[in-house]
């Protein structure tokens, strides 16, 4: 008796320990690396794939490792801080990331207490029109459909040669009432 329960046991939870061991499930938090505060809305991308995930307004995610191996490419990304790259098994089940602040400096911008003069701005857009928008080529494919119609009073065509057998006078005076046509020698 004891044999016929512990076998229906075993079969009731046997998949549960399977699809437990084919995924494998990494969560993390995002941290700013001089403050410590959790860095929100951070892109979490693997790299070979294009797959990720994004952090929480806590600084936290999760991502899915069960078709990456070891040797894949994990980034993480923020505006404002330097990527960091890590490889999968890089990452532990609770892995704590921390992103360095990436300062920029901006060149110099010119703040006026009274609006410049319009004309000044396109004389001076002109004026730098060859620096700032320099001549290139470039290849575009474009699909254009034209339709015009109009009515034609009076067409006069003139075959030099047919192979159609059917493409006769009749032909032509039955599409264009008003065509006049030779007849069309047939060969």
């Amino acid at each position: 008796m004891k044999f016929p329960i512990r076998f229906i046991l075993l079969m009731l939870f046997s998949p549960l320990f399977i699809f437990a061991q084919n995924t494998t499930i990494v969560k993390g938090v995002l941290l700013n690396a001089h403050t410590k505060k959790p860095l929100p809305y951070a892109n979490i991308v693997v790299l070979h794939n294009g797959q990720g995930t994004i952090s929480n307004e806590k600084g936290m995610f999760s991502l899915d490792l069960a078709k990456l191996s070891a040797t894949d490419t994990i980034s993480f990304q923020y505006i404002g801080y330097q990527t960091k790259l890590l490889l999968v098994n890089q990452l532990d089940s609770l892995s704590v990331i921390y992103l360095k602040e990436d300062i920029i400096s901006l060149s110099e911008a010119t703040v006026f207490a009274n609006p410049p003069d319009p004309k000044f701005i396109v004389k001076q857009v002109l004026e730098n029109k060859e620096k700032n928008y320099k001549k290139r080529t470039a290849k575009a494919q474009t699909f254009m459909r034209w339709r015009n119609t109009s009515d034609i009073e009076k067409a006069s065509v003139d075959l030099k040669r047919n192979n159609i057998k059917e493409l006769d006078e009749a032909f032509f005076y039955r599409t264009y009432i008003s065509l006049k046509t030779k007849k069309i020698p047939l060969k």
